[in-house]
């Protein structure tokens, strides 16, 4: 069903326009790649979505043959001026004219809108997927690997008031839409019931360090203070992290493409825990990086968003030490375990990750926008 105030672009009988909400269903279904019961749970997160957001609704597009919706896409709206476009995926339908239609209709309503930086995230894109993508301004960078880390034990599970079974679980479930809502990949750095006993029983794991708490600032083993961020130090962090993208191995292509401001509204978004979990990390009365953190109470997840280090105080081994804190911070938060995001190309982030006992959730080729000037 055609929602009428929408405006409609006819293409060659294809009718181009938003999505009525008695469609939504059928939407959800054909943006959501894959069969089985994650499928149906990725999908009916997305109409629960919608129907809480109606301003996430509203760029919902799908193409209409006859009456019937035959594609979807989807720009899903983010903080800073950013978004994600879930494009119309050839599984629904391998007519390159409809395909073509609904993702010229997401190009005009990104360019006419208020969104600077979009990004679509493909598992497995197919050649006409990928050269649509490209038509529409879309450049292809690297892919992007989805980590876990484990970090609740079976013996830690009565502790903390959690069920065995979920703490056997390696993975992230799919029930809800978002950055962690998918499927398992099977491929891993490592296995991940091994890291489940290293967490709970070997010395050398992140959760192993000692830990000293002095008011609102945190010291390791290493001599790092993890101080919290009070809301009179956004120029403070700012500088930090302008300064520790220089010479980023994690997408570098994007350094400048949006305000340093931009970059901290929107990682302030992610999760339910604001910037109450961001630490200026520092060593000897210096400023020398940051680490983010967001919870995701109802997934079990604590993400890592983001750690930095400035340029002058990199090979130093650092980062197996903010990979520890956010380790622990898990634990102290009774969540299952750590996850984030890397460029895959990033060999020493992998390193790090690698041996501090992360596997690979999933991989996503990496599509980005940029509004033209």
């Amino acid at each position: 069903m055609v929602d009428n105030s929408a405006m409609m672009t006819p293409f060659s009988g294809i009718n181009v326009g938003r999505i009525a909400r008695a469609d939504w269903p059928e939407a959800a279904r054909l943006l959501v790649s894959g069969q089985g019961q994650a499928a149906q749970w990725a999908a009916c997160a997305l109409v629960d979505r919608w129907s809480a957001d109606q301003a996430a609704s509203q760029q919902l597009f799908g193409a209409f043959v006859a009456g019937r919706l035959v594609a979807a896409a989807w720009i899903e709206p983010l903080a800073g001026r950013s978004a994600i476009l879930w494009p119309p995926r050839e599984t629904g339908t391998s007519d390159v004219s409809v395909l073509r239609a609904v993702l010229g209709e997401c190009r005009r309503s990104m360019a006419s809108g208020g969104i600077s930086l979009a990004q679509s995230l493909l598992k497995s894109p197919t050649p006409m997927e990928h050269a649509l993508l490209i038509e529409i301004g879309f450049a292809r960078l690297n892919d992007l690997f989805y980590l876990f880390r484990p970090v609740v034990s079976v013996l830690d599970a009565g502790r903390q008031g959690l069920e065995p079974n979920d703490a056997d679980e390696p993975g992230p479930k799919p029930s809800s839409v978002g950055r962690w809502s998918f499927g398992r990949d099977d491929t891993k750095f490592c296995d991940s019931n091994a890291d489940a006993d290293a967490v709970a029983g070997d010395d050398e794991s992140p959760l192993a360090a000692e830990r000293l708490w002095f008011g609102n600032e945190h010291c390791d083993e290493a001599g790092l203070q993890f101080v919290e961020v009070a809301s009179s130090d956004r120029p403070r962090l700012a500088s930090i992290v302008e300064d520790s993208y220089r010479e980023t191995l994690d997408f570098p292509q994007l350094n400048g493409w949006r305000g340093v401001d931009e970059v901290l509204e929107s990682y302030e978004s992610i999760g339910a825990s604001g910037s109450s979990l961001w630490r200026i990390i520092r060593f000897r009365n210096e400023d020398v990086g940051c680490l983010f953190l967001a919870d995701h109470p109802e997934d079990g997840n604590l993400e890592l968003v983001y750690m930095g280090v400035r340029p002058r105080f990199r090979g130093m081994g650092w980062g197996k030490s903010l990979v520890a804190h956010a380790c622990r911070t898990a634990v102290q938060h009774a969540r299952q375990r750590v996850v984030l995001a890397v460029d895959a190309g990033n060999e020493p982030a992998l390193r790090i990750y690698r041996s501090s006992g992360f596997s690979i959730l999933e991989r996503r080729a990496v599509y980005v926008w940029r509004k033209p000037d």
